[in-house]
């Protein structure tokens, strides 16, 4: 394959491109990442939390209306406990139904499973309570309430404490979690970088040498020749517009070469051409220098016959 130089730079930048599109995407699925452990941690693990959280303190409160409702002095009181009591045990069942589809970790089921099996006994204490009140058995309500009711918050509120410490070190867990994505994806992204700015310094490297290399053989090429030296040639290793460049250069000096070769063999011609005129000249010169003798003689001769024929014409 021919590597031009636009291939070359469009190669180079397409490599910095798609490192710094990978660093790009790397980063994006590092955040999606963050992103879904801190949904988790606001709209799950915190939620689970705050939920048993508000089940303990309804417990609580409930405990201490029914055992208000057991020193009550007046029916108004006790109808205002009740109600209170009321209120507090639709709440934590509203808290119970919203928590039910929240906790999908196994042990986290069964830390809800024990919260709901605490709950009866605490419930059943409520109704004992209730019926001794309403009895108006003071002293069986009151031990009912020590004997009972106490006992029963006791492990409705160990349940309650196990299930929020569980939720809590998922919320530790997670916040680990989003630390250690966070902390892959800022190496990732280093990583990248470090790739890219290598292969962008290599290629940028690669392509100035390259170019440098046939500069300078041209160069050279051109001092030669200017020096009036045309058996010189410039090469170069690339297969680019470059060696086209130096291709063209080397063929230029070898027409130049051949032209003056045959200026050369067409002086010497010219030069023996006019070594043979001249010789010719010569012979020419000399034939003309026999003719004139000649001539000469002839003359003397017709002047000898006319000085001859009068000393006949005077006898």
């Amino acid at each position: 394959m021919r590597l031009t130089l636009k291939v070359k730079l469009g190669a180079a930048f397409a490599t910095v491109v798609l490192l710094a599109a990978g660093g790009m995407i790397a980063g994006i699925l590092n955040l999606g990442g963050l992103a879904a452990n801190v949904d988790k941690i606001v709209h799950q693990d915190w939620v689970k939390a705050r939920l048993a959280n508000h089940i303990m303190d309804m417990a609580n409160d409930n405990s201490r209306a029914n055992l208000e409702l057991v020193f009550a002095d007046s029916d108004t009181r006790r109808e205002a406990l009740r109600t209170r009591i009321a209120a507090n045990v639709v709440a934590i069942t509203a808290a119970f139904e919203e928590l039910a589809p929240l906790v999908q970790h196994p042990e986290g089921k069964l830390r809800f499973e024990a919260m709901q099996q605490a709950r009866k006994p605490y419930v059943a204490a409520f109704a004992e309570i209730e019926r001794y009140v309403t009895a108006g058995d003071q002293e069986q309500a009151m031990h009912a309430a020590s004997a009972t009711l106490i006992p029963a918050l006791t492990g409705f509120i160990a349940a309650i404490d196990s299930f929020v410490t569980f939720q809590s070190d998922l919320v530790e867990e997670s916040g680990r979690h989003a630390d250690e994505v966070y902390q892959a994806g800022v190496t990732t992204m280093l990583v990248l970088l470090a790739i890219a700015t290598a292969a962008a310094v290599a290629v940028a490297f690669w392509i100035v040498l390259s170019i440098t290399r046939a500069v300078s053989s041209a160069l050279g090429l051109a001092s030669a020749v200017a020096a009036g030296d045309l058996n010189v040639s410039a090469s170069v290793k690339s297969n680019d517009e470059i060696k086209d460049l130096i291709d063209a250069l080397n063929l230029m000096v070898r027409k130049l070469r051949e032209v003056l070769g045959e200026v050369t063999a067409a002086t010497r011609n010219v030069a023996a051409g006019s070594q043979e005129m001249s010789a010719a000249a010569e012979q020419l010169s000399q034939g003309a220098v026999e003719q004139s003798s000649s001539t000469e003689e002839a003359s003397a001769s017709v002047e000898q016959m006319t000085a001859n024929t009068r000393q006949n014409a005077d006898c």
